[in-house]
């Protein structure tokens, strides 16, 4: 548990639901920094739809590797501030540890932040949609411009930062780049939006260095990643949601790593694959079979041991 944050013994209530998760707040948020609790489910979205299946463990596997990550992060990186503050079940409130069968090994509790607008993405391989766009012609991602003769799944040195937009549900996020990020900032009243601008992107790409470093030394590539950040009742900014999961990021086997090919995933890939190859086979995806989400649940297994 921080320091100076002692949790308050009382009822709790669900405040939002989301495709994968819900958020819960005190009834009365009696701290200087309002807290809230972040509560991940088993369910799975896909292409921003939600998908009406489960991966087992999934919420829980989710939940410990992004406390440790926070905790790595705070101990290795002090300049960096987070919103994490517990997701020990012996720590959480009364209301959650009542429930375990419910909330034990999904729960974190965090400051409660006004998120900032925008997805923070920073690509350290090219992959994915950027590696579809490369491969159509396109040199040019989010205002940086890549070289010619780039292999799929190659390493990319720097890494790229990538801001996307938050689209409302069932709307697809936009790449955008540091000015447009700028703009939005400054639409949303923040002060200072280029000084937010620039904090935001040398800290995103700071973090994910910091931990693709850690995990190439434990056998896991992080191929790219999303952050999501937010400002503290003081201003500060402060590293929030989720970090560096099988849902938010893509893992690769270092073993197994060829640049050129497609690679084996550690992450929702496996269900992304499932539903673009039915797709391009002309064939209506109504579900995901069981075996597709065994082999994911056993993937984000072997990611979380791997790592920790």
């Amino acid at each position: 548990m921080k320091q100076n944050v002692k949790v308050i013994e009382q009822s709790w209530e669900m405040v939002a639901q989301g495709k994968v998760r819900q958020i819960y707040e005190p009834i009365d948020n009696g701290y200087d920094q309002p807290l809230i609790a972040l509560v991940a489910g088993d369910g799975v979205s896909a292409f921003d739809e939600e998908l009406g299946v489960t991966v087992k463990d999934k919420g829980r596997i989710l939940t410990q590797m992004s406390a440790r990550w926070f905790q790595y992060i705070e101990q290795e990186m002090p300049a960096i501030d987070t919103a994490f503050i517990t997701a020990e079940f012996d720590e959480l409130p009364k209301f959650f540890r009542d429930r375990p069968d419910e909330f034990a090994g999904r729960t974190m509790i965090m400051y409660k932040l006004d998120m900032l607008p925008i997805e923070a993405i920073v690509r350290g391989y090219l992959t994915g949609s950027a590696w579809k766009a490369y491969r159509e012609g396109v040199r040019e991602i989010c205002g940086m411009r890549l070289p010619g003769g780039l292999s799929n799944s190659e390493r990319l040195e720097p890494p790229l930062f990538t801001p996307t937009t938050k689209a409302p549900e069932g709307k697809h996020d936009e790449n955008i780049n540091y000015h447009e990020m700028v703009e939005i900032f400054a639409n949303s009243c923040i002060a200072e939006p280029e000084l937010y601008a620039t904090s935001i992107q040398r800290m995103a790409t700071d973090i994910y260095l910091k931990c693709a470093k850690y995990a190439r030394s434990h056998g896991v590539i992080i191929a790219d990643t999303k952050f999501e950040f937010g400002l503290s009742a003081y201003g500060r900014i402060l590293l929030a949601d989720e970090v560096l999961t099988p849902d938010s990021s893509r893992f690769w086997s270092s073993a197994s790593y060829s640049v050129g090919e497609e690679q084996n995933s550690m992450d929702k890939q496996i269900i992304r694959n499932y539903i673009t190859d039915e797709k391009a086979a002309g064939r209506e995806v109504k579900t995901i079979p069981s075996h597709i989400l065994d082999k994911t649940a056993a993937a984000y297994r072997d990611c979380y041991h791997r790592l920790f």
